[in-house]
């Protein structure tokens, strides 16, 4: 691993240089929510009941690898989530989980962050 110009490290994977987001780790906890303005409830809320469980999964997947375990689904803060932590993300989960799970989970992420602008919190 090296290091580039603005401290971000960067690693070879297949002879391309992927960035890794050293302060995933870092992210603070998100604001509390009233339990009906909730995005990871309003996410899961618009699902089929059969599929509330496999996306749930999956968010806590995402946020214990988005902060090296520190927070739950509820706790990440989904909108502070920018396009380096998702690459980093599919680029963690291509290395660990067949591509349908990584898309699965990937969905998931994406619709946690919709369900900031679906409750009128922010902006996804």
């Amino acid at each position: 691993m090296s290091h580039v110009a603005d401290g971000e490290s960067h690693v070879e994977a297949g002879g391309v240089a992927v960035v890794a987001i050293p302060d995933v780790g870092m992210l603070a906890p998100a604001e509390s929510y009233q339990p009906d303005c909730h995005p990871v409830a309003v996410y899961l809320a618009r699902l089929d009941v059969n599929s509330r469980r496999t996306m749930r999964g999956a968010l806590e997947i995402a946020a214990a690898h988005l902060t090296s375990g520190r927070l739950t689904a509820e706790r990440v803060p989904w909108a502070s989530l920018d396009y380096q932590h998702l690459v980093a993300l599919r680029w963690w989960l291509a290395g660990r989980y067949a591509p349908s799970t990584g898309n699965c989970i990937l969905t998931a992420v994406r619709g946690g962050a919709a369900g900031m602008s679906t409750a009128g919190l922010h902006g996804a």
